[in-house]
């Protein structure tokens, strides 16, 4: 059962108001304390004005109230509406519902979630703001289409599914897996172009990044991407070279200095990358 009941406002309200509280600790707090509580499932209206259903014993459900997790302002600044953009690991549609507000109904918003979990949150978005722009995958992004196994995250943290990852997993399901470069091809529109590719699929971003060459080549959007050096590590790779594989089809960071190695190694950076 979900509740929007005053108990659910309340709980809103209050994530909402500690989202622009200038002491981000008590953000912080909130969400510990929320994560502790007994079982809730609540419908909650987020920063972009959307009702979404949230588990607040989720890191990201309860991140998601008090607007964590969101794309900078710099990264949406480069989109309007009426523009195609694409959310890879949509996770809960805390992106994917930001994304909605700016494009509005004349745009386009593909959401990619593999999690079943999360996919239904991501449907509950769409259904109940009725966001006609919002499409959303069932499936995960790679090099090539086929199966893949993903390994489930474990309770509270609906975040962390991963096709890579050695650790922190609670099972594993097969999933589908397309590129993006066949499903543009077979279901974009005659002169529609992509704008913006975010990217956040816990290590697998170099399959993404593959499977999506021709897009990045033809269409020429900006790309906002994770680089887990930790995850990318432990699968034998770095973020270095997700940083050079990008710099094969012509990108680069818009902020060098963000992109510096010391900076990248062994840390979690999110950067946003434009053709050059």
């Amino acid at each position: 059962m979900v509740r929007n009941d005053a108990f659910a406002k309340v709980i809103g309200r209050a994530g909402r108001f500690l989202s622009d509280h200038p002491q981000p600790l008590l953000a912080r707090g909130y969400v510990q304390l929320l994560m502790r509580a007994p079982q809730r499932e609540i419908e909650v209206r987020d920063r972009s004005g959307h009702l979404q259903r949230i588990d607040t014993r989720d890191q990201m459900g309860a991140n998601l109230l008090v607007g964590r997790y969101r794309l900078p302002h710099s990264v949406v600044a480069r989109i309007k509406p009426g523009d195609w953009v694409v959310d890879i690991g949509a996770n809960v549609g805390v992106i994917t519902s930001q994304l909605c507000g700016v494009v509005r109904s004349g745009g386009r918003v593909w959401a990619f979630e593999p999690v079943p979990a999360n996919v239904a949150r991501l449907g509950y978005l769409k259904e109940r703001n009725a966001l006609s722009q919002l499409e959303v995958f069932s499936l995960a992004v790679g090099a090539v289409d086929g199966t893949v196994a993903l390994g489930m995250p474990p309770p509270g943290r609906s975040g962390w599914g991963s096709i890579t990852k050695s650790w922190d997993v609670a099972s594993h399901v097969d999933v589908e897996v397309r590129t993006l470069d066949a499903l543009v091809a077979s279901q974009g529109r005659p002169g529609e172009t992509v704008r913006l590719l975010k990217i956040d699929v816990e290590g697998f971003e170099p399959e993404v990044v593959e499977g999506a060459s021709m897009v990045l080549r033809q269409h020429r959007p900006d790309v906002y991407c994770e680089f887990n050096d930790v995850l990318l590590r432990d699968r034998g790779r770095s973020s270095r070279e997700l940083l050079d594989l990008f710099a094969e089809l012509s990108y680069a960071p818009v902020d060098t200095n963000a992109a510096a190695p010391a900076l990248l190694s062994n840390r979690v950076v999110n950067l946003l990358l434009a053709p050059t």
